[in-house]
């Protein structure tokens, strides 16, 4: 990712208040998914930003709806994704907290246990830490009244 002005930054922190979003959601199983997107109808906008960020833009439709605009997602995944929100955080209003949680979701440890209980109990413990967080996500996004 090249150098970027903080005015950019900062537009983009306005950008992703009003139109993004960042989710961590459980996976069947163990894995979780986590994305950090911007949606919106004007694909020059989103463009000009995934180039300068290495993020990438889709297409999106919506399903049996006339009523609705030709939209345009862009998308971060893993550390693109971190470099995003660590540069938006400083200016967001609204998704601060959600910006926090996903950089605090930690990572657990790979591979086989061949270590015995000490890696064991270790990524018990991370994923405690990820569920915790996840529900936190899961209340943060919900829609309605909180």
């Amino acid at each position: 990712m090249k150098k970027l002005s903080r005015y950019f930054w900062a537009y983009l922190a306005g950008l992703f208040d009003g139109e993004g979003s960042v989710r961590i959601k459980r996976r069947k199983g163990r894995n979780y998914y986590k994305e950090v997107k911007i949606t919106n109808t004007f694909k020059p906008v989103l463009n000009m930003i995934a180039k300068s960020t290495k993020g990438f833009v889709k297409k999106h439709t919506w399903k049996n709806s006339l009523k609705h605009k030709q939209s345009y997602i862009v998308r971060w995944f893993g550390e693109n994704a971190k470099k995003i929100l660590i540069n938006i955080l400083p200016y967001l209003k609204i998704k601060k907290k959600q910006g926090e949680l996903y950089l605090k979701f930690p990572k657990r440890n790979s591979g086989k246990f061949r270590y015995g209980n000490e890696r064991f109990l270790k990524n018990l413990e991370i994923k405690k830490l990820q569920d915790k967080i996840c529900d936190e996500f899961s209340r943060l996004n919900r829609k309605g009244p909180k």
